[in-house]
């Protein structure tokens, strides 16, 4: 299970550890930026002064920062229409960062990340295990991009890549007008070692076996 430390900035830079571990599993944006509010709320060491707003159409919940120049400004980014107060007026610190995180399968989570892009990381995580953080890493840390092309590109978990290749040829037939003593001295490692070589795939050693990619998606 995924989950992230969020640090309130306002207590770190004054010498006091005031925090939140937040469980990502089975939560949306809105589940953790409301867990993140509740957390600056409680901070002890407060710079801006708060208020909740709701909106009447869409019924998104959010806050504005009543103590900043735009603190009127209170309409729905996604419906353009005024939202309503849902709460008076109170202190809150403002900022927060990432200071730890679990559960992520070696992905390195940046302490500024964002908390949407984190949740579909971790569903996927939590889907499919090290195999996706594998996959994310190699192609460039773009989780909507790595979440639609994953299912094309896994070629599954194996003992080895020669395992792999050796039930390629079984799957296509290639070697099926051999006789079976001599399809013994094909040399699968050969072919592995050729088709990673030649971009055609690309592997993972996990704690699970070998995951194999295709190189060409």
């Amino acid at each position: 299970m995924a989950r992230i430390y969020a640090a309130c900035l306002a207590s770190y830079n004054n010498g006091t550890l005031h925090g939140e571990w937040i469980d990502l599993d089975g939560k949306d944006e809105s589940d953790v930026d409301e867990e993140i509010r509740l957390m600056l709320k409680a901070s002890p060491y407060p710079n801006v002064v708060r208020r909740d707003v709701k909106c009447p159409s869409c019924l998104a919940t959010s806050y504005i920062d009543v103590s900043s120049p735009s603190g009127t400004l209170r309409k729905c980014s996604e419906c353009d229409v005024f939202c309503d107060w849902t709460s008076e007026p109170y202190p809150s610190a403002e900022e927060f960062a990432i200071h730890d995180h679990e559960g992520f399968e070696g992905v390195k989570v940046g302490e500024y990340d964002s908390i949407g892009d984190l949740v579909k990381l971790s569903a996927a995580i939590e889907e499919h295990g090290e195999a996706f953080a594998a996959f994310y890493d190699h192609y460039g840390n773009d989780v909507d991009g790595a979440v639609s092309k994953f299912e094309d590109a896994y070629r599954g978990c194996h003992k080895s890549v020669e395992e792999y290749a050796e039930e390629l040829l079984d799957d296509c037939g290639t070697l099926s007008d051999l006789p079976a003593n001599l399809r013994y001295y094909f040399d699968y490692a050969a072919l592995a070692r050729d088709m990673e070589l030649n971009g055609e795939i690309w592997t993972h050693n996990g704690d699970d076996g070998v995951h194999v990619f295709d190189g060409t998606i």
